[in-house]
């Protein structure tokens, strides 16, 4: 035995460690793919704020020659406009450069070396302000030489064109094109991780088929703990009730004890989900599983019967203690402060309770589950926030005490 405890500790670290090791070159592959996309999207921001330059500088150009031979404002207007985001443009263009020099992120991250040469980023502001300084007498009013000032405008504009502006393209495609190489060896190194993870998946399973009766048996029971389990509440659910409650009572009769049920439902509950969302509505139902939790006492069964209701089940306990039982739970929703999800307080919330017993319907389940259904609802009748008790009388009928 102890032979087999030493094998499959070592066989568990050695999954253990590949599994370690194959998630930390896996992390790395994600940080190099991380870092390559923010690096795409520098690319492809300086990309946009290049085009936006392109575009300003010839949009002031053709608003400016339709200022000098119209003279409508709404020309010179649009460029001005231009003109500022050109600007703008410029000083954007000039502030990725120098953030990549000094090794800041820039808008998505950064990247060592920079699509845009020292000289673009230098230049290209000064022939900004050269086509700027060209256009201002046609935009100021001035003709006396405008056609002359448009034609130099326009060599400003095929200069920065064919010289910087050809030439940030083509470092931008080339930093994309390294970019893509680095994707595709990111991608081959994950294959190899995935059929090395394939591979142990494969060994820890042949593991587990040797251990399977231990393994299965564990999970059967796990599986079955939670099948008898409300998911929201973690209370007890109806497939509890019909199963082991079930025998416990069947257990009870025989032993000649007596057995009480008491219903309870939420008062108002679908106003206050109308009111708060049916989320503060999930809050609600498990904070009340809770205060019933603290109320009652660790013997008895709690079981979340439907929507909002609630059955408690008090083994050896006549219809006076539950009715004791009852109230105490009904004070105790009543004082309680519910809170909603973003924790502000809820309104006050109260609930209506049917009490049944057992053996008074002849040890019938049913049929004290029914009594204690009816009388919760002749509790609503009567104001809600209260208890009603059942009593049998010799036609196997029912009535409020």
């Amino acid at each position: 035995m102890k032979a087999l405890k030493i094998k499959v500790a070592i066989f568990l670290a050695i999954a253990v460690c590949t599994f370690i090791l194959t998630q930390g070159i896996y992390r790395k592959n994600i940080g190099m793919l991380h870092d390559s996309l923010y690096k795409t999207l520098d690319i492809v921001e300086e990309m946009h704020v290049a085009e936006s330059f392109h575009s300003s500088m010839h949009s002031m150009i053709i608003y400016a020659s339709a200022y000098l031979h119209s003279k409508e404002e709404r020309y010179r207007d649009e460029y001005n406009k231009k003109a500022q985001e050109g600007g703008q443009s410029v000083a954007q263009l000039v502030k990725l450069r120098l953030q990549q020099e000094n090794g800041q992120h820039g808008i998505h991250g950064f990247h060592k070396t920079s699509p845009i040469d020292d000289e673009i980023a230098a230049n290209i502001g000064r022939y900004f302000e050269e086509l700027k300084a060209v256009l201002a007498p046609i935009i100021a009013g001035d003709d006396r030489d405008g056609a002359n000032n448009l034609e130099k405008a326009n060599n400003i504009f095929d200069e920065v064109f064919h010289k910087y502006y050809v030439k940030i393209h083509t470092s931008h495609y080339a930093s994309l094109e390294n970019l893509k190489n680095d994707a595709h060896h990111v991608y081959q190194q994950s294959n190899y991780i995935y059929f090395t993870q394939f591979a142990l998946a494969i060994v820890v399973g042949l593991f587990l088929l040797v251990f399977a009766e231990r393994v299965f048996l564990k999970i059967y029971k796990l599986t079955e703990k939670h099948s008898l389990m409300d998911s929201l509440t973690t209370l007890h659910n109806r497939r509890y009730l019909d199963t082991v409650i079930a025998g416990e009572l069947e257990k009870s009769k025989i032993q000649g004890l007596v057995c009480s049920l008491i219903l309870l439902d939420i008062d108002d509950f679908k106003k206050f989900n109308d009111t708060y969302g049916h989320v503060a509505g999930d809050k609600l139902l498990k904070d009340l599983a809770e205060v019933l939790r603290q109320t009652v006492r660790k013997a008895d069964r709690l079981i979340r019967y439907g929507g909002e209701e609630f059955l408690v089940v008090l083994l050896d306990a006549d219809k006076r203690q539950a009715a004791v039982v009852a109230e105490k739970i009904r004070q105790a929703i009543q004082d309680n402060i519910f809170l909603l999800p973003e924790g502000t307080r809820a309104r006050q919330v109260t609930a209506s309770f049917g009490i049944a017993s057992l053996p008074e319907h002849n040890g019938n389940f049913t049929q004290a589950i029914k009594a204690a259904d009816v009388l919760m609802y002749k509790a609503k009748r009567e104001g809600k926030n209260r208890a009603c008790t059942a009593t049998v009388n010799e036609d196997s009928e029912f009535t409020n005490q």
